[in-house]
């Protein structure tokens, strides 16, 4: 296994604010004080769900002020140019969404049309853990094989798949889109570890039907994602140092805290973006890091020597990544 580094990051995120205390008259109070999320972001034009609840999500489409395509390729174009590297540089494209608004060509094709480049394009779906999988996928090539600059992509806009008229989700769910620029060559951080797991057997617990409604039953959080997380954890504990920054972007609040303190890791150490920014399914862990690498940047003293990113989601899947700054 060759050695891959993560060269930049960057994100974007609709600029329409998704408030849950619209929905605070529907008799549901207690779902929106354990699953709300204070300033999520939705690509839903102002007075569409108000006036339609989203009852029939394929009719959201002309009320969209952005696609996941244009999110992406907005963030595509920051992780670029903070690494100072042209489209012209880039030799792949691996991309993700959960909620395409086509299907046919595939979202990394559609991104690379954005950036006008004719490289290789491909999709892979890692559910909630799109990075982890495309770390793992890029690290299992040989390294003749990784081209000098990968972009990977996940980009999310689940607020166009939720159901406002019922259910924890439409308090849970925010849009976004997170590009990684990696490298074989060097980078900010290098990737120690990246791993993934999927659950297929009972991946209908949290779906979305095709050009339909997303579905989630939050009990797999406790059935499902800290058990595996908590594995996964176990199997790359030795590659983390005691000082290392752990990343959540999916989980409940308490489902959050309750992983934290079963990994033994103290409050200091923990950051979850879910309360301020919502779910955005695949899409989280990359806004989440590239946040975070970016208050790095303007405090080197708050740049963590390592973080370790915990993935959870669509399919049941989880992920778990460790980065390690490049000294």
């Amino acid at each position: 296994m060759g050695e891959l580094f993560l060269t930049s990051m960057g994100f974007s995120l609709p600029s329409a604010s998704l408030d849950t205390t619209r929905f605070s008259n529907d008799g549901d109070e207690g779902d929106v004080a354990a699953y709300s999320s204070h300033s999520r972001r939705t690509a839903i034009q102002s007075g569409y769900i108000e006036e339609t609840r989203n009852r029939e999500p394929y009719e959201v489409l002309p009320n969209l002020t952005t696609s996941p395509t244009q999110l992406a390729a907005e963030a595509a174009r920051l992780a670029l140019a903070q690494a100072n590297v042209s489209e012209g540089e880039l030799g792949l494209l691996i991309g993700s969404t959960s909620t395409p608004l086509q299907t046919i060509p595939t979202e990394s094709q559609r991104v690379g049309k954005e950036l006008e480049v004719r490289i290789p394009a491909f999709d892979i779906y890692g559910g909630g853990a799109d990075f982890a999988l495309h770390l793992e996928t890029l690290l299992a090539w040989r390294r003749d094989r990784i081209p000098d600059y990968t972009l990977s992509i996940s980009t999310q806009i689940p607020s166009s798949r939720l159901d406002y008229s019922s259910g924890m989700e439409r308090h849970f769910f925010g849009d976004g889109a997170g590009v990684a620029l990696l490298s074989p060559l060097s980078g900010e951080y290098r990737v120690v570890a990246a791993k993934t797991v999927m659950d297929t057997t009972r991946a209908t617990a949290f779906s979305i039907d095709l050009y339909g409604h997303l579905h989630c039953s939050f009990e797999i959080e406790e059935m499902v994602f800290l058990p595996q997380l908590q594995k996964l954890y176990a199997e790359v504990t030795k590659n983390i140092s005691d000082d290392a920054v752990f990343l959540e972007s999916q989980l409940s609040s308490s489902c959050s805290f309750r992983l934290q303190e079963s990994l033994g890791i103290s409050r200091n150490r923990w950051l979850s973006t879910v309360t301020d920014h919502g779910n955005m399914l695949g899409a989280g862990p990359y806004v989440g890091l590239a946040m975070l690498l970016d208050k790095g940047r303007e405090n080197r003293s708050l740049a963590p020597r390592q973080i370790v990113s915990l993935q959870s989601g669509l399919g049941l899947s989880v992920g778990v990544v460790v980065l390690e700054r490049v000294e």
